[in-house]
């Protein structure tokens, strides 16, 4: 009988490991101004080129998108410009593409740590459909 406990505890427990992985943080503050989403990088001819991750980002008032990931022992924070939708959405997320600000000379957004060949990254952000963010996503790309 205590096998069977075992295994049914291992069980449950490769459960909630599978589940914590199939769930995609999101968040909105009521102002609309800051979010947490998920994020990928984009490689090539806009292929993914890693794995998800989630990110806390600010709108600010020059039209771009302040994003910060949370990597292993460090954040790092950069600049972004939203470029548009995704050709292919997935069911039930809005997904858009944004494209790295260019540093300013002075790193006046506290990261100056880039190097030059990350310049021009893009990222997908992943959004759920009824996302109150998304509004104001499509207005910027329309820019």
């Amino acid at each position: 009988m205590d096998v069977v406990w075992v295994l049914l505890a291992m069980a449950v427990c490769a459960g909630l490991f599978y589940l914590s992985y199939r769930i995609e943080p999101h968040w909105v503050s009521k102002d609309g101004q800051r979010f947490m989403c998920t994020v990928q990088v984009l490689g090539k001819h806009d292929v993914p080129a890693s794995r998800i991750r989630e990110a806390r980002g600010r709108l600010n008032d020059d039209a771009t998108i302040r994003l910060d990931q949370k990597q292993t022992m460090r954040r790092s924070s950069s600049m972004w410009h939203v470029v548009g939708r995704a050709p292919v959405q997935p069911k039930g997320k809005a997904v858009f593409i944004i494209r790295e600000a260019p540093a300013t000379s002075a790193g006046s957004d506290g990261d100056s740590t880039r190097s030059p060949h990350e310049a021009g990254r893009r990222f997908a952000l992943r959004l759920p459909v009824k996302s109150s963010l998304i509004a104001e996503l499509d207005r910027r790309a329309g820019r």
